[in-house]
């Protein structure tokens, strides 16, 4: 349903959009980070690189996007078993730096003078290598005194460690609408975007099979941030 009406907002930005004060192409630095209810999950919406925008004329322009991205996924369900006094769990987790490469399409309309506001689609593929990893928590009681009253009460007690484990490598794929405003100031441009990944990913793990996972989650709300230099 949220990007349906993502799409909805593209409609009227093609058919009134202009092309003022909006002619140049542009490259500069972008940065994207999860909203309130963003999938951590999702590497496209944890990323920093390298934009470029090159313009085709009636407010139409082609997007290109070069970065980096981190991928995080965990913990999962693990195992806890008991020894003694001291319970034992063990929990896999998943982390990689990816590589990610970008392409889109997207319309501006001129609201006033400088300010514009824009949107478009764009898809995205990453690829890169980590670990997964376990975290291995243990919980036993002990026995401390309160700095209150003196007296002695019985604890329970947990420390953690991570262990590193599998060589794993993750690909991931989505596409998504998004929609802003931009601000263009001199050769420069400023501005925000709120974009809606639907994704899919796969995380292979040395040794073992593939974990592939398709999610149209419309919690995937992602939030980015640029500064062009238009020529």
């Amino acid at each position: 349903m949220r990007s349906l009406c993502f799409c909805l907002l593209l409609a009227p930005l093609h058919l009134f959009a202009k092309s003022a004060d909006s002619t140049q192409n542009a490259i500069g630095l972008v940065a994207e980070t999860h909203t309130l209810f963003g999938n951590y999950n999702t590497p496209s919406a944890n990323t920093v690189g390298i934009s470029y925008k090159r313009t085709a004329g009636g407010g139409k322009t082609y997007t290109a996007t070069l970065g980096y991205s981190s991928f995080y996924q965990g913990p999962l369900s693990g195992l806890t078993s008991i020894r003694q006094d001291t319970a034992f769990s063990r929990r896999p987790f998943t982390r990689a730096d990816l590589a990610v490469v970008g392409a889109g399409v997207e319309w501006s309309a001129q609201l006033h003078r400088k300010l514009y506001l824009f949107g478009g689609l764009e898809a995205r593929i990453a690829y890169g290598a980590g670990s997964r990893d376990t975290a291995v928590s243990k919980q036993y009681s002990t026995l401390q005194t309160s700095t209150v009253n003196g007296k002695t009460y019985e604890m329970v007690t947990e420390s953690r460690t991570d262990v590193t484990g599998t060589p794993t490598t993750v690909f991931y794929a989505g596409f998504a609408p998004y929609a802003g405003i931009r601000y263009e100031l001199g050769r420069f441009s400023l501005g925000t975007a709120f974009s809606n990944y639907q994704t899919f990913t796969s995380v292979h793990p040395q040794g073992h099979s593939s974990e592939s996972m398709l999610d149209l989650n419309i919690g995937n709300v992602a939030q980015r941030f640029f500064i062009l230099y238009r020529f």
